[in-house]
């Protein structure tokens, strides 16, 4: 259940950076420094994880760190360069084309990222013989993002309509990844793969349904914005940190662990954040460190 709800969240991190990025310009000297603010925290985190999680030796994590994330969450630094570095070819076909066009790429890499691939792992078979993967998965939700963000109008309706189709969808893959689990005889998460329809679905339900939200009267008072912008600011360094937390409140037997999960993953994924947090706000107060996690 809570698994289902959190799919959103890699394809929402894609997404706000197709929203903020894609109808700017972006120069050579532009992209190089948002690629260097990524690879110094991938480097320093690496080498965290290198000695204290995976327990790789010091002489040879450089090495594993140009070959593949370290540990499995780093992955989407080495993604988001990818992002960075072709944000020209994005920007400018966003900013050069026409809402109709924008929706026929889309059209096309949905079926051609998320829907084909996505019955084929459940059929084992491909079945249109046309190559609509030019357009990769993530690349995807980045211009998905811009579009749901820029070109798609708003108002309580469309955004209660939003709502009812991201908890939708969210049920939905809660429920056939229990169905399919129970078929299978062993745990799937099929269903909670960034290509699965219901999961881009829901990402842009969530996506509306947020932008709405944001903007009503009682979270533009001062306090509340401060608040979100101090979690904000925190936000990359939480990401960064929060394996390092698990697996050390793991070790040493400090999760709350007492046979009711339903109680057990919110209270843990809440203690989790308020160390990290905590951590974070530390860090960047520390100069030299706070290039760690940047805010």
């Amino acid at each position: 259940f809570y698994d289902s709800i959190a799919r959103i969240a890699v394809p929402l991190f894609f997404m706000t950076t197709g929203a903020l990025l894609l109808h700017r310009e972006h120069s050579v000297r532009s992209i190089g420094r948002r690629v260097v603010r990524i690879t110094i925290p991938l480097l320093v985190w690496s080498a965290i994880y290198s000695q204290w999680v995976v327990g790789a030796g010091a002489g040879n994590w450089p090495l594993t760190i140009l070959k593949s994330p370290v540990v499995y969450h780093l992955w989407y630094l080495y993604t988001l360069a990818g992002v960075y570095l072709f944000l020209p070819l994005f920007s400018g076909f966003y900013r050069t084309s026409t809402p109709s066009t924008r929706a026929l790429v889309l059209t096309g890499w949905f079926v051609g990222a998320c829907v084909l691939p996505h019955v084929a792992s459940l059929t084992g078979t491909y079945w249109i013989g046309i190559e609509f993967s030019f357009m990769p998965l993530y690349a995807g939700y980045v211009v998905l993002g811009a579009v749901s963000y820029r070109d798609v109008p708003i108002n309580a309706r469309s955004a209660l309509f939003a709502f009812v189709v991201w908890v939708s969808c969210s049920g939905l893959t809660a429920y056939l990844t229990c169905d399919w689990t129970h078929a299978t005889g062993k745990p799937s998460e099929m269903f909670y793969e960034n290509y699965a329809p219901l999961v881009v679905i829901a990402a842009v339900a969530a996506f509306i349904t947020i932008r709405y939200v944001s903007s009503w009267s009682r979270l533009q008072a001062k306090p509340v914005r401060q608040a979100m912008s101090f979690v904000a600011r925190m936000s990359f360094g939480v990401y960064l940190a929060h394996v390092l937390v698990i697996h050390s409140l793991q070790n040493s037997d400090m999760e709350f662990s007492f046979g009711n999960p339903w109680l057990e993953v919110p209270l843990n994924v809440l203690g989790v954040l308020c160390i990290c947090l905590l951590f974070t706000a530390i860090v960047q107060r520390i100069p030299y460190l706070r290039a760690a996690v940047p805010g």
